[in-house]
C-alpha cells in the first residue's frame, strides 16, 4: 500500500496559476540539502506554490540546475555518429569505447545471444534511428559473453582514457589516473561525479559507459553480488566511504551539493536496500552520497544511482541515458482528487509539460479521472508504449498495483517500443528490483532505463510530486536530483540507473562519418582488430533468396519494424509462402508494435514453439489481446494461446481467454479449457483461481 504520513497541508499550485511559473517554481524548489534532516513522516510534500515565485529572480541556480546546465554543456559539445555499433566480447567493446573522442561518440550495445538482449538492441535502435547498425568482433556466443564477467583494470583504464584521447594528449604521465585529470584540464572539462564497479561483476561494462560518456573517474571496489536481498547497514556505510576516498582522490571538489562532484553511480550487483533489523528496510541509494554514518546519516553531497543486471543489459541502460532522449510522456494517475492525494496529480503534471518555455517539448498522453481505472490501464497496455518518460501513481505491493475500480499485476505492465525513465508513486515496488515479477523488476525487464520507486513502504510524502518531477526534469535538472527530497533523512525511494540521466536538447548528428574502429584491441594494442560490418550488407541477397529469419532479424536490429510488418503481414496472405516457424517468431512483435494486433496473433499462432515461449513475445501477445481487433475467432490463434500462458500470470491469462473461448467455441467447451489449464498451473494459488473460475458466470472471464 502507500499511505499519508502527518503533513502540513499547504496548498498545490492553484491550478489558475500562470503557466509561466512552471521554470520558476521548479528552480526555487530545487534546494540544497542541510545537515539537519527531518523523518519523512513528518515532512510537509514539496511543492510549487505562488510564495516560492521571487525566489528565482537574480538569484543563483539551485546545485540540481547548475548540474543539469553542466550536463548540458558536455551534451553541446558532442557530436554523435549515426552508427550503432554491436559487439559480442569484451576486447571488442573496449576497443570500441576507446574509439570515442571528447567530442565525437556513437552508442555501443552487447548482443550475448540472448534474444533479451537482441531486443534490446532492437528498442534503442527504433529510439535512436541509425542511419546504420554494424557489427565488430567475434559472432555472439556464450564464450564471448563470458569475458565480461570478469573485467582486465589496465584494459578498462586505457579504454577509459583513449575515450577522451588522454592518452595521444598526455603520453607523457606514467600514471593513468594523471592522465585523465590531465586531459579533462586541458579540455576544461570538470567531471560531474564518479563510477563505482567491481571487477569480477559483468555491470563494469555499463559504468565504464557512463564514465566515458560523462568524463567521470572510474574505480573498482570489491563487493558482493545479489540485487534482490538486503544490505547491511555497516556494509552501506563502507561503500559510502569508498566513494568518498574515490571522490577525494580525484582532486575535485566533493563534500557539498554546488561543488565540482555531484554523483555517484555504483555499476555493480549489491543489494539496493539497506537493512537494520531484516523488518525495516532503506535504499542504498538514498544513503550513499550522504555525510556521516549508519541511517541517520546528514546533509547529501552527492546524488547516487544504481545499474545493475548483465553486461549486455547495463550498456544497454548506460547507451539509452547517454543517447536516447525522451520525445513523450506517458501519464497514469489513479489518485483521487482530494487531498492530499491531488498534490501528485497527473494533469497538473500535464499542464507543466505542455507550459510555454520549456527548452524541450513533449508530447503527453494522459490517464486521471474518470479514465484512471483498471480497464483503461489494460486497453492502454494492450499497445506498446511509445514514451520515452513514464509517471505513475498507484497503490499496492511489490506484485500489484491498485487502480480506480480494480487491480492490475505485473504482468498488465506494458511492452515498451522505446526505452523509458519511469517515476512511480508506489509503495515496495523496487523491493526486488532483478525479479520480473514485481512491480518495479517488470518495468525493467520491459526495457526501462532509469527506474526511480520505493524498497520499502516509503509513505505518501516520500515523494517529490508528479508535477514537480515533470518541472524539474524539464528545467534540465537530471533524473538522480530531480526525484530527491532533500530534507529529509535517510529513507526508502531507490533511483536505479544513471543518476545524470535527463531531458535535454538533441546532440549534433553526424549521419556520414563511420566509427573509427579496426586499428586495435586496447588490451593488445600490437594486435589489429577485425574491421566493422554492416549488417544490412546481407539483407538484399536475404530477401531474394527468401530467407526470411535473417531478413527479419536484420530488420528488426536496425529498429524497422514497419518494413517487418509489412512484409510479414503480405506474406500471412500467401498461403504458399514458405516461411519457416523461427522467422513468424521474429515478425510476432513487429506487428504487435506497428498496430497489426490480428497478424501478429496470426504469427503467433505459426510461430516455432521454443521462440514462441521468450518473455518479451508472451508479454506482448497476452496484453495484445485486449485490443478490440485482435482477431481471437481463429482456431489456430485460440490454440497457441492455450498453449502459452505466462507462468507469473498464468491464472489471469486463463480467464483473459476464457471469454474468447466461449464466444467462439462455446461456453460448455470454455469451462472444459480452463479445468485442463487448472491441471497445468504453476501454483495451488493459480490452480484455485482457474478452478474457481471453471465454475463462476462466464461475465468473471475476460479481464
Amino acid at each position: 500500500m502507500l499511505t499519508t504520513a502527518a503533513a502540513s497541508k499547504r496548498p498545490f499550485m492553484s491550478r489558475a496559476a500562470p503557466v509561466a511559473m512552471a521554470l520558476v517554481a521548479a528552480s526555487a524548489l530545487l534546494t540544497g540539502a542541510s545537515a539537519q534532516t527531518t523523518p519523512v513522516t513528518q515532512l510537509p510534500p514539496a511543492q510549487p506554490s505562488a510564495a516560492s515565485a521571487p525566489q528565482a529572480a537574480g538569484q543563483p541556480l539551485p546545485p540540481q540546475l547548475l548540474l543539469g546546465q553542466r550536463l548540458a554543456a558536455i551534451r553541446a559539445r558532442t557530436t554523435v555518429l549515426g552508427t550503432i555499433v554491436i559487439v559480442s566480447d569484451a576486447p571488442s567493446y573496449l576497443a570500441a569505447i576507446g574509439a570515442w573522442s571528447d567530442r565525437l561518440r556513437f552508442p555501443i550495445l552487447i548482443d550475448d545471444d540472448t534474444p533479451e538482449a537482441r531486443e534490446d538492441i532492437a528498442r534503442f535502435a527504433r529510439a535512436f534511428r541509425p542511419a546504420r547498425v554494424m557489427r565488430f568482433g567475434p559472432a555472439p556466443s556464450k564464450e564471448a559473453s563470458a569475458t565480461f564477467a570478469a573485467a582486465d583494470p589496465v584494459a578498462v583504464q586505457l579504454a577509459h582514457e583513449q575515450s577522451w584521447d588522454a592518452v595521444a594528449q598526455s603520453a607523457g604521465s606514467a600514471n593513468p589516473v594523471t592522465r585523465l585529470a590531465s586531459r579533462w584540464r586541458e579540455l576544461g572539462h570538470v567531471p560531474p561525479g564518479v563510477v563505482l564497479a567491481t571487477a569480477n561483476d559483468p555491470a563494469w561494462a555499463g559504468g565504464l559507459a557512463l564514465a566515458a560518456g560523462w568524463g567521470q573517474p572510474f574505480s573498482f571496489v570489491g563487493s558482493g553480488q545479489d540485487v534482490n536481498s538486503a544490505m547491511q547497514v555497516k556494509h552501506a556505510d563502507g561503500l559510502e566511504k569508498i566513494a568518498r576516498d574515490a571522490a577525494t582522490a580525484s582532486g575535485l571538489t566533493w563534500d557539498k551539493l554546488g561543488d565540482e562532484l555531484e554523483a555517484v553511480t555504483l555499476a555493480m550487483n549489491v543489494p539496493a536496500r539497506i537493512s537494520n533489523d531484516d523488518k525495516d528496510f532503506f535504499a542504498l541509494t538514498d544513503r550513499v552520497g550522504r555525510s556521516g554514518d549508519g541511517l541517520k546519516a546528514g546533509a547529501r553531497w552527492a546524488w547516487c544511482g544504481q545499474l545493475f543486471g548483465s553486461s549486455a543489459r547495463g550498456v544497454y541502460r548506460a547507451m539509452s541515458s547517454l543517447f536516447v532522449q525522451p520525445e513523450a510522456a506517458w501519464i497514469f494517475d489513479s489518485y483521487a482528487e482530494t487531498a492530499p492525494w491531488n498534490t501528485w496529480d497527473g494533469t497538473q503534471a500535464k499542464k507543466v509539460a505542455e507550459s510555454e518555455g520549456w527548452p524541450i517539448k513533449l508530447a503527453v498522453t494522459l490517464f486521471d479521472t474518470p479514465n484512471n481505472t483498471a480497464a483503461a490501464w489494460r486497453t492502454a497496455s494492450a499497445r506498446p508504449l511509445d514514451a520515452g518518460l513514464v509517471l505513475v501513481n498507484t497503490m499496492g505491493n511489490w506484485d500489484y498495483f491498485d487502480l480506480q475500480a480494480g487491480r492490475r499485476e505485473p504482468g498488465d505492465i506494458p511492452i515498451q517500443r522505446v526505452p523509458t525513465m519511469v517515476h512511480m508513486v508506489h509503495s515496495w515496488s523496487a523491493r526486488n528490483p532483478a525479479d520480473r515479477t514485481t512491480v518495479g523488476g517488470r518495468w525493467l525487464d520491459q526495457g526501462s532505463y532509469v527506474y526511480v520507486g520505493s524498497v520499502h513502504e516509503p509513505f505518501l510524502q516520500a515523494f517529490v510530486p508528479t508535477p514537480q518531477v515533470m518541472g524539474r526534469l524539464l528545467a534540465g535538472a537530471p533524473i538522480g536530483a530531480a526525484v530527491r527530497q532533500e530534507n529529509a533523512q535517510v529513507w526508502r525511494v531507490t533511483t536505479l540507473g544513471d543518476p545524470l540521466a535527463m531531458i535535454g536538447a538533441p546532440m549534433k548528428r553526424d549521419d556520414d562519418t563511420l566509427p573509427r574502429l579496426g586499428t586495435a584491441d586496447p588490451a593488445s594494442p600490437e594486435t589489429p582488430a577485425a574491421a566493422p560490418t554492416d549488417i544490412a550488407q546481407g539483407l538484399r541477397e536475404a530477401l531474394t533468396a527468401a530467407e526470411f529469419e535473417l531478413a527479419f532479424e536484420i530488420l528488426i536490429l536496425q529498429g524497422r519494424d514497419a518494413e517487418v510488418a509489412r512484409l510479414a503481414a503480405t506474406l500471412l496472405l500467401k498461403p504458399d509462402a514458405k516461411v519457416p516457424a523461427r522467422a513468424w517468431a521474429l515478425a510476432v512483435l513487429p506487428l504487435i508494435r506497428e498496430n497489426n494486433i490480428a497478424d501478429g496473433l496470426l504469427a503467433f499462432s505459426r510461430a516455432d514453439a521454443t521462440m514462441r515461449k521468450q518473455t518479451a513475445t508472451l508479454d506482448g501477445v497476452w496484453l495484445a489481446i485486449a485490443s478490440p481487433d485482435a482477431g481471437l475467432d481463429r482456431d489456430a490463434v485460440l490454440d497457441a494461446l492455450r498453449a502459452s500462458p505466462r507462468k507469473d500470470s498464468f491464472a489471469r491469462d486463463a480467464l483473459a481467454l476464457a471469454g474468447s473461448w466461449s464466444r467462439v467455441r462455446g461456453e460448455p467447451a470454455a469451462r472444459t479449457m480452463l479445468r485442463s489449464l487448472a491441471e497445468a498451473a504453476p501454483s495451488d494459488a493459480a490452480r484455485k483461481a482457474i478452478t474457481d473460475a471453471a465454475t463462476a458466470p462466464a461475465s468473471t472471464w475476460s479481464r
